[in-house]
């Protein structure tokens, strides 16, 4: 996974002390650069090639930079972390922000200037989080070494009132731009940011959605769409000769995934099948979850070795504390992080270095049973609705969108699906990064490649939301999740079984799901409980 950490000056601990709170994700080894105004350590997972032996931080001249995340589609052979420095230090950020396809998080110290630029991808696949306290600037790829340090220097974990309400409404995975603890700060997803190494304050700051542009493409048709999405979720699957794992389960994203990424000798399936669930049962939501037995149907299907993990319904006691630990931060729904957690620790016993998942392919493909009103146009208003959405969305993704310099589409449904995405796909991403770097793993949603998304996101609303004749009706609710771009498109590519099945949900247990009824003292407990388990302490 890697892992860049650092302060400036002034901190009362060692870098390698504060360091080790991720050597876990670097488990290649730690380097270090270290001068008298800058503390900089890089954890590395070796994955890409780089026959030149060459480690992190990289230098010229006055310059000083550590990343982490891959570049796709580059050359055989080619290593993405000198290809990335070298287009940063000729000043091509267009290419970065409009041309450029990966995830990312990295950090460019100029000893000249005195200045620390950092950059994260579009859409948050590779974390970054900052903080000041006590004069002292600090950030990491988690918030492990930033919670150590708050324990560490007595400080604890204070909750922000607005972070600490959404818990206790059990509002799912939170998105991490907004951390819940006082002090510590995310960058956003899309943005690269410079801080004056001797007052903290900004003083530059561009978007990576700069130029991005989502108007109407009435040119489209299904032809190029499938060459452009092959190349696209393939490229970012492609790591030769690394185990890789994908979570699978019986649904169309992941399935499309396997598809296309079955020749891949690497690759392997791992799923989740749960513990006392009738699946024979026709009339409630548990029949949902049959998951694994479709998973495991489509893996010999298409040939892919798969590993199935049965998830029990009476975990240990300390299920909750290991997956919190795991995670490094307080999160919502033990339901839906538990599963996760297990299909990730899974493929990191069965060798795999990567774990692919096929989050976000409904946000950017609609595919929720409500989005018939998408369809029908009949329960949203759009008239009156702006590109960047209600104040709560606009100001959420006002962070990370450049609106004088981005083209929203002329259709509201356009805009609405895209705000969606960049709603959620920062939580989803984290999630995974987190689980699988704390296993020493790698995670990529390649459904967030950046040419994919500007391609889908252009296609207009009827292409998109267009479902058989046969299932319109204002009551069928495949109406608003027929997925074309995926159940159509590529219906040469998924198997039958998967292609015609109507009820569907992910990795969530069945017992005690996504409306999990709790009163105020059990979430408060629950609350306090988190809290307690992240008590990292640098040195120790």
């Amino acid at each position: 996974m890697c892992s860049i950490d650092g302060f400036t000056r002034g901190a009362p601990f060692s870098l390698r002390d504060y360091a080790a709170l991720n050597a876990e994700r670097g488990p290649d080894g730690t380097t270090y650069f270290e001068d008298e105004h800058i503390h900089m350590a890089h954890s590395l997972l070796s994955i890409s090639p780089n026959e030149s032996q060459k480690t992190q931080p990289l230098i010229s001249g006055s310059k000083v930079f550590s990343y982490v995340g891959e570049i796709y589609g580059l050359e055989e052979g080619v290593w993405d972390t000198g290809w990335l420095f070298e287009l940063i230090l000729s000043g091509r950020v267009s290419d970065l922000t409009r041309k450029t396809s990966g995830m990312w998080a990295w950090t460019l110290y100029d000893a000249e200037e005195q200045t620390l630029t950092l950059c994260r991808d579009h859409f948050g696949v590779k974390g970054l989080y900052y903080m000041e306290l006590d004069g002292v600037f600090y950030w990491s790829s988690t918030m492990k070494p930033l919670i150590a340090t708050l324990n560490t220097l007595g400080y604890g974990l204070d909750l922000k009132k607005r972070e600490k309400d959404r818990f206790l409404q059990m509002e799912s995975y939170y998105r991490f731009t907004n951390v819940p603890y006082v002090h510590i700060h995310s960058l956003p997803p899309g943005q690269l940011r410079k801080i004056d190494l001797k007052t903290f304050q900004v003083v530059s700051q561009h978007s990576m959605f700069e130029g991005w542009d989502i108007s109407d493409n009435y040119f489209y048709d299904d032809d190029e769409y499938k060459e452009i999405a092959s190349e696209c979720l393939i490229e970012a699957m492609t790591a030769p000769k690394v185990p890789k794992a994908l979570g699978l389960s019986g649904g169309l994203d992941s399935t499309l995934l396997a598809s296309l990424a079955r020749k891949d000798d690497s690759l392997m399936a791992c799923t989740i099948s749960y513990e006392d669930v009738d699946l024979m049962l026709q009339s409630t939501v548990q029949r949902q979850f049959n998951e694994a037995g479709l998973a495991e149907y489509s893996a010999d299907y298409l040939g892919i070795p798969c590993h199935t993990h049965e998830y029990l319904k009476e975990r240990d006691p300390n299920w909750c504390s290991t997956v919190h630990r795991a995670m490094g931060a307080t999160s919502f729904d033990i339901g839906r992080l538990g599963p996760r957690y297990a299909n990730i620790k899974q493929a990191h016993e069965q060798g795999a270095k990567i774990f692919f998942g096929g989050d976000c392919a409904d946000e950017l493909l609609t595919g929720y049973t409500g989005d018939q009103q998408l369809y029908l146009d009949r329960h949203i208003t759009y008239a009156d609705v702006p590109p960047m959405g209600a104040r709560h969305q606009a100001q959420h993704i006002g962070k990370m969108i450049n609106v004088d310099n981005f083209t929203f589409s002329s259709d509201a449904k356009t805009n609405y699906m895209f705000r969606r995405l960049i709603w959620a796909s920062e939580g989803f991403s984290t999630v995974a990064d987190f689980i699988a770097g704390s296993f020493g793993m790698e995670s990529r949603m390649p459904f967030l490649h950046q040419r994919y998304v500007q391609y889908v996101a252009r296609i207009p609303m009827a292409y998109r939301l267009k479902s058989p004749i046969e299932l319109r009706g204002k009551d069928n609710p495949m109406l608003g999740c027929h997925k074309r771009l995926i159940r159509d498109v590529f219906h040469e590519e998924i198997p039958p079984y998967v292609r015609q099945r109507q009820n569907k949900c992910g990795f969530s247990i069945p017992w005690d799901s996504r409306n999990k009824k709790k009163n105020d003292a059990m979430q408060e407990e629950e609350l306090k409980n988190s809290l307690d388990i992240l008590n990292y302490r640098i040195g120790e």
